[in-house]
């Protein structure tokens, strides 16, 4: 079933966390970005749609039921939730919205924010084999061909130059000259054709960002020192409670409920980005361990996937918005070993995780865009377990995609996209 309204508030391991109700499958969050960091305020915080098990039971005196059937996104949107959507959101879907797939669209779309700053962040699209689109993970998953006349083309710009412009501010010239270049091999890719390099530019950068080269990945196997060095940032928590035996990474045990994140210092040259761990050993239960990627090198902000807490069988999708936690997802089977390979792969609005090349969950949020670092999660109750992990690989993909597969040049005919004259006249088609 899918329902609508507030986040719990949970208090895990210490600190705040925002969920949702009992049975919650997977999160889709339509609450303002400027929202996802209140700490207390449930009402404040905003609201989200939630898809839970069958099993669940739930206060509809709360929340709104938006389908109760197994193909729930597809729910006829009948005039009360149609209604409910509006008061629910703040976003003015119209009154010819026929299925909750169609509002949603229109919320992540059309009605979106593409400044990133307050209103729900536009859906951004992500790479595939023939081209770019936008897909939305929740209750099953559905996409459309983004392409030259996509509609949603006029935003996922205005986001592009905003982030443009936040990494400019935070990273400096050279990165955003890096993603730069990796915005235009992208496009390249999928066209066949050099874009105009000034549309992608906004305003206020005409003549201080120049196109660099970008960088495509970044490992570390541990062998090399014996504290993080200089290579490494904790983000959360204190480096020191991570050493190297020489081989691998150890997880110390901190104090109690302490958490640790480490971010790599390198930054990539894109937000589309995988953290990768090539090995994770735990000797108890009683800890989380994972991998965070799109951070900020400003405040703890990022996605991650994590084990969860007494029980390293399964695992967790959440973000973090200025160090407040979200759950994205319930748990879901995953596991931990010795040469086991855990992804955060993160494009577009896509996050998927993989153990093994194989993906064990993926979800939609479209909170977090621009940030350029990964690293690793780690949290105990301070002495009844431990970790190691090894062979840790940051990549940005300039040979990938979601899935790590190179893009293929694309075949047939392309039409040109003309932006109009307030983007910069921008000329290039997105492919088939």
């Amino acid at each position: 079933m899918i329902i609508g309204g507030p986040f719990e508030l949970r208090k895990r391991y210490g600190e705040n966390c925002w969920a949702g109700p009992a049975g919650m499958v997977s999160t889709l969050d339509l609450s303002p970005i400027a929202a996802q960091s209140e700490p207390a305020d449930v009402v404040a915080r905003g609201n989200a749609l939630f898809l839970l098990d069958d099993a669940a039971r739930v206060d509809l005196a709360k929340y709104h039921l938006f389908s109760a059937g197994s193909a729930a996104a597809d729910a006829t949107m009948r005039p009360v939730d149609r209604s409910a959507f509006r008061r629910l959101f703040g976003v003015g879907i119209s009154d010819s919205t026929a299925t909750l797939k169609d509002a949603i669209g229109q919320a992540l779309m059309e009605l979106s924010d593409s400044s990133g700053s307050s209103g729900i962040g536009s859906l951004q699209p992500a790479k595939s084999k023939r081209g770019y689109k936008l897909r939305i993970q929740f209750a099953g998953s559905w996409f459309e061909k983004f392409d030259a006349s996509h509609p949603h083309v006029r935003k996922w710009l205005q986001r592009q130059r905003a982030d443009l412009q936040k990494i400019y501010d935070r990273d400096g010239e050279e990165r955003a000259g890096k993603v730069l270049d990796f915005t235009a091999r992208e496009i390249k890719r999928a066209t066949g054709s050099e874009p105009d390099i000034g549309a992608l530019i906004p305003e206020k950068l005409k003549g201080k960002v120049k196109r660099g080269n970008a960088q495509t990945i970044v490992t570390d196997d541990f062998s090399d020192m014996v504290t993080i060095d200089d290579n490494w940032t904790a983000v959360s928590g204190d480096a020191i409670n991570f050493s190297s035996n020489g081989a691998s990474l150890d997880c110390m045990y901190p104090a109690s409920w302490t958490r640790q994140v480490i971010r790599r210092n390198e930054a990539l040259s894109a937000a589309d980005h995988y953290s990768q761990l090539g090995s994770m050993t735990l000797s108890g239960s009683l800890t989380q361990l994972g991998l965070v990627g799109r951070c900020s090198n400003s405040d703890y902000t990022c996605y991650g996937v994590h084990s969860v807490y007494g029980n390293t069988g399964n695992a967790e999708i959440a973000k973090r918005i200025a160090g407040v936690e979200t759950l994205l997802t319930g748990n879901f089977a995953m596991g931990v070993g010795a040469g086991v390979a855990w992804k955060l792969d993160i494009a577009g609005s896509d996050l998927t995780v993989t153990k093994d090349e194989s993906e064990k969950s993926s979800v939609t949020d479209s909170s977090i865009t621009g940030n350029l670092y990964g690293g690793i999660h780690w949290l105990s109750n301070g002495g009844v377990s431990s970790a190691d992990v090894d062979d840790f690989e940051l990549s940005d993909g300039l040979g990938g995609g979601v899935d790590g597969r190179r893009l293929s040049r694309i075949a047939g005919t392309r039409c040109p996209l003309l932006f109009p004259a307030d983007s910069g006249g921008m000329l290039f088609s997105f492919g088939e």
